[in-house]
């Protein structure tokens, strides 16, 4: 390369990295899109490459609630737990980071995601921060431990609000841990979907699994 070259890459690069054009959340945003376009775009993800990204997520912790950070790190964190990926793991892996990958030839990736493939784990947020007062729920799936009447008096016994549907308005999705018969089929659910359709659109509802709305319950001396 000349030094005109360099220089030119060099600038373009620099402000790749800058927020120079958009906020700092945006502007991460768009580098998870691409990290996950990287991995994906060769057809092949390794344990090295989910590290370095595992890594990347954990630096910038900021981004939680926000789609598909939430969705990714659970995946990753499920995944690296044994420090191994199956045949099973790579295809929902390829599948789901599929999406980033914005060039489409023969060589790379060019099947999009859809909802069905997407497993109901891949879904939870990973430690996720619950604040009851003045927060709205939504519960669904069966509970292994109350009743939803029991579920519902502790949120609003703890400042929050119960509704029954999926709006704009929902902080938390509760899932259930005995389930849904429906996440056995090609869906995950009603209300999952509903909600994955609102993070996609940019709202910063949590899909939180019961043990962990449990655990905050407990935080909370309930």
């Amino acid at each position: 390369m000349t030094k005109d070259e360099r220089d030119d890459i060099v600038w373009l690069c620099e402000k790749l990295r800058s927020t120079e054009y958009y906020e700092v959340t945006t502007a991460d945003m768009q580098r998870l899109h691409a990290l996950m376009g990287g991995i994906a775009a060769d057809g092949t993800i390794t344990v090295d490459e989910l590290s370095g990204l595992s890594d990347w997520l954990s630096d910038h912790e900021h981004l939680k609630t926000c789609w598909p950070y939430d969705e990714v790190d659970s995946i990753v964190t499920a995944v690296l737990a044994d420090k191994h990926i199956d045949e099973k793991e790579h295809g929902l892996l390829l599948t789901f980071f599929s999406e980033f990958v914005s060039t489409q030839n023969n060589h790379v990736i060019s099947q999009l995601t859809e909802p069905s493939e997407v497993t109901l784990q891949g879904l939870f947020a990973v430690c996720p921060e619950i604040n009851f007062e003045s927060s709205v729920f939504c519960f669904t799936g069966a509970s292994s431990k109350r009743t939803r009447k029991e579920l519902n008096d502790i949120v609003v016994n703890l400042g929050g609000k119960v509704i029954n549907s999926i709006t704009s308005s929902l902080n938390y999705l509760v899932i259930g841990s005995e389930g849904n018969p429906c996440w056995a089929y090609a869906c995950y659910g009603r209300k999952v979907e509903a909600a994955v359709n609102l993070r996609r659109q940019g709202s910063r509802l949590l899909i939180v699994h019961e043990n962990d709305f449990n655990d905050a319950v407990a935080d909370k001396g309930g």
